[in-house]
C-alpha cells in the first residue's frame, strides 16, 4: 500500500513540476543568426532565448566598413515554429508586430523588405546560426 502511495506521489510531483521546456530553446540557442556570408555586408540577429520560450534581440545591419547599425530591436513570444515580435526600439516603430518562423538553427523574418531598408529580397529575411558569432567584411589587401 504504501509503495503505490510513493508512486502516486511521485507522478503528482512530476507533473506539477515537470513542465517542458519550450521547443525554441532547443532550436535556437542564444547568440548570432546572419542572413549573408562571412566577409560581406549583412543584417545579422543578435538573439537571447529565454528559459521561457520567450525571446529578446535586436536586428542590426553590418556594413562594408565594419560599421554596425541596430534597425530595431523586440521582445517575442513563441509557440510551436513561430515567433511574435513586437518592436521596441529603433527604425521601426515601437508596437510593430512582425510574425517570424523558426525551425533549428534558423529564424526567419518573413518579408523583411517592407521594414528592412537593405533587404533586397525575402532571401535576406531568413537567419542561419552562426556558432562563431559576427564576422566582419574582408578589406582588400588583409589576409
Amino acid at each position: 500500500m504504501g509503495r503505490r502511495f510513493g508512486t502516486v506521489a511521485m507522478v503528482a510531483f512530476v507533473a506539477a513540476c515537470g513542465q517542458a521546456t519550450p521547443d525554441v530553446v532547443s532550436q535556437l540557442p542564444s547568440g548570432m543568426y546572419v542572413d549573408g556570408a562571412q566577409g560581406t555586408p549583412h543584417y545579422f540577429v543578435a538573439l537571447t532565448t529565454n528559459s521561457d520560450g520567450t525571446l529578446t534581440g535586436n536586428v542590426s545591419h553590418l556594413a562594408q566598413d565594419e560599421q554596425t547599425s541596430t534597425d530595431f530591436t523586440f521582445t517575442a513570444t513563441t509557440q510551436s515554429g513561430v515567433a511574435t515580435l513586437k518592436s521596441s526600439g529603433g527604425h521601426v516603430p515601437n508596437g510593430t508586430v512582425i510574425t517570424a518562423t523558426y525551425s533549428p538553427l534558423e529564424l526567419d523574418l518573413g518579408d523583411c523588405t517592407t521594414y528592412l531598408p537593405l533587404a533586397a529580397s525575402n532571401a535576406d529575411c531568413a537567419f542561419k546560426y552562426s556558432p562563431g558569432g559576427l564576422s566582419y567584411p574582408q578589406h582588400p589587401g588583409w589576409s
